[in-house]
């Protein structure tokens, strides 16, 4: 998991570090990769040290003699059953090495196995697999009235899940501290992350590629960055043809607006021009010729219901 988030960070830097900087991704990479790497070990060192304090936890002194620590722990030990009964078969110790208590379990579970096949190389099926816990607890006595507990486990499991004992440890390595109360001990809890010895070296390994690429492509970088400054030039030059135009616009309007004066407006026509003297209708509308001296206004009288005569 810690390498995946490495590798997430790494891809990042990458993409900084070779497209941005150098026009190159691929030149990236050993920068991303140096990235990753760092990032991994550290979150697997958590990880790990998780683990290591699980199957071999830290000694721990407690404020009472051997002789009541080790039957205490014995007997939990006697006591402890896991599904369908299993239990702890405690070995016999000689009488010089009585302050050590040596146990193993062992049963079956179901559990996937790999079952390749010609056509499908990731197929498993279910199977019966064994599971096998050994246990080794050392006692100590650095005062009369003191006692210092060492606990080792050593699991096997077969099958796709290599954690299946854990929960068993889990479980004794919590009954063990509350039977034996509160102790004391000269341990840290948690080993400080020391980086190791290869990741220097390949980290100055990658430094040192990516430096010679970059010098590699130090006339690609200033190629790239002549075209991306005419550009520039010619856009600048485009928004500054289109700004003069703009002020020659502008400079047309108020112009316009200057010298613009408007034509009068057309006289409008009064109720007597509108509704006076009636006109003699139009040739087409009469039967006979029309007299110019003498008009003819007899289709008004019509159109009113009188007479003509």
């Amino acid at each position: 998991m810690g390498y995946v988030v490495g590798a997430i960070a790494g891809l990042i830097l990458a993409g900084f570090a070779g497209q941005f900087l150098l026009h190159d991704f691929q030149s990236g990479l050993l920068p991303g990769l140096a990235l990753a790497l760092w990032i991994g070990s550290f979150i697997n060192h958590d990880a790990k040290e998780e683990k290591l304090n699980m199957l071999f936890p830290i000694p721990f002194t407690y404020p009472m003699p051997v002789k009541q620590a080790f039957p205490k722990i014995k007997k939990t030990l006697r006591e402890f059953t896991h599904d369908y009964g299993k239990s702890f078969k405690l070995h016999k110790t000689n009488p010089s090495q009585s302050k050590e208590i040596k146990a193993d379990m062992t049963w079956t579970d179901t559990d996937e196995v790999p079952d390749p096949t010609q056509n499908d190389y990731g197929k498993v099926r279910k199977t019966t697999v064994k599971r096998h816990i050994r246990l080794e607890i050392y006692f100590s006595a650095p005062t009369p009235d003191s006692t210092t507990v060492e606990i080792r486990w050593y699991p096997m499991a077969e099958g796709l899940n290599p954690r299946a004992c854990e929960p068993i440890i889990k479980k004794v390595n919590e009954e063990i501290l509350a039977l034996l109360g509160e102790g004391t001990t000269k341990y840290p809890a948690k080993q400080p992350w020391i980086p190791p010895v290869w990741l220097h070296i390949s980290t100055a390994v990658c430094i040192g590629l990516y430096v010679l690429t970059a010098f590699s492509h130090y006339g690609n970088v200033w190629k790239r960055a002549n075209d991306l400054q005419i550009q520039a030039d010619k856009k600048r030059d485009e928004w500054i043809a289109n700004k003069k135009n703009l002020e020659a616009v502008v400079q047309q309007w108020d112009e316009f607006k200057r010298n613009y004066k408007p034509t009068a407006p057309t006289r409008i026509r009064d109720a007597n021009e509108i509704f006076g003297k009636p006109q003699p209708p139009p040739d087409y509308q009469t039967d006979k010729p029309l007299n110019p001296r003498m008009p003819d206004n007899s289709w008004l009288f019509k159109k009113q219901g009188g007479s003509s005569k």
